[in-house]
């Protein structure tokens, strides 16, 4: 009787075992000297929003601590436009071997759905995140030639002035912000986008604009200055570097509570090696004291979280900001 010749001896199932072995060994091995070679040559950051943001701060700051760190030149490139996604889509269509990073934050990812019909890629599945690095904070402020002080000042003059306060906005959270505010106290106020905060800026102090919503980084120098009025913040909480300044939440708009955040990604399908590593630096410089010094006098704060963790925040922060941009009764364009 002529045996199955599709039954495998035990014999040859030891050996194909030990081959597979061999393979996931080779392929490990490979992808562990890949990430200890890790990098060989420079390491561009991508940064979708333009120069002179807060985010752009901040991640000067962050590469340089890593072109230190390995020894490798870190080249920041700015690809601001489309609400972020020009620079997004350079990354995500990038070769995943963490040479090319992406810096950027909640604009996106967590809403960027929310505000365009037509995203050309996936905030989930065409990014590998490596870390949470920052929370990042805005105040209302308006051109000090206007009678308002005080955030009940300024629901009271836009009340009297229907359509007549425009706001400019150089990012999502100053978008999702103001109409907030708008759906909150009941006001007519106009929004107005701009390609990044400094250029809105430049219109208020000019008074193109009445008022806007801004990043603390770009907006301190011009307060101390006199040149702009701060208002109030849009995180529920006081910032440390305007403590005496209140909170849209505890004065006129009670449940506000707008918080951007901070993060580093990479091309979805990076070797794990290289996004532990990554991270694991980032870790060493959320841990610096000089840097949360810098930081915290521009109202940044170093809010570290690790590949996991990021991960598991960027689920909860889509809904947070699906659910703000419904709210403020924003539709996507």
């Amino acid at each position: 009787m002529m045996e199955d010749r599709r039954r495998k001896s035990p014999g040859s199932i030891a050996f194909l075992a030990a081959i597979a072995t061999m393979a996931y060994a080779a392929v490990f091995s490979s992808a562990s000297l890949a990430a200890d070679a890790y990098p060989s040559r420079h390491v561009t950051m991508v940064l979708p929003f333009p120069a002179g943001t807060v985010t752009d701060m901040t991640l000067r700051l962050i590469a340089d601590h890593l072109g230190r760190a390995f020894g490798a030149p870190v080249v920041i490139e700015n690809k601001g436009g489309a609400g972020g996604m020009i620079g997004a889509t350079t990354v995500a269509r990038a070769q995943p071997n963490g040479y090319t990073l992406l810096f950027t934050t909640n604009s996106t990812h967590s809403v960027v759905k929310s505000l365009f019909k037509s995203v050309p890629y996936d905030p989930e599945k065409d990014f590998a995140p490596v870390a949470r690095v920052v929370s990042l904070a805005s105040m209302l402020v308006v051109n000090p030639a206007l009678p308002i002080n005080t955030p009940a000042e300024f629901v009271a003059y836009a009340k009297s002035n229907p359509g007549k306060i425009r706001y400019g906005y150089g990012n999502s959270s100053g978008l999702i912000g103001g109409e907030m505010l708008k759906q909150a106290a009941r006001i007519d106020i106009v929004p107005v986008a701009y390609k990044g905060n400094p250029q809105a800026l430049t219109d208020l102090i000019s008074g193109n604009i009445e008022a806007m919503v801004i990043d603390l980084n770009n907006g301190i120098p011009q307060l101390k200055a006199g040149k702009i009025r701060a208002i109030g913040m849009l995180p529920s909480k006081r910032n440390g570097a305007l403590p005496a300044l209140p909170t849209l939440n505890e004065t006129v708009a009670p449940g506000l509570d707008v918080s951007a955040w901070g993060g580093i990604f990479a091309p979805a399908g990076t070797p794990r090696e290289i996004v532990k590593r990554l991270a694991d630096e980032i870790a060493k410089f959320a841990a610096r004291p000089d840097i949360k010094e810098k930081l915290l006098t521009v109202g940044v704060e170093l809010d570290y979280a690790g590949p996991e963790e990021f991960s598991a925040f960027l689920k909860v922060e889509e809904v947070h900001w699906t659910t703000m941009a419904k709210a403020a009764g924003i539709k996507p364009q």
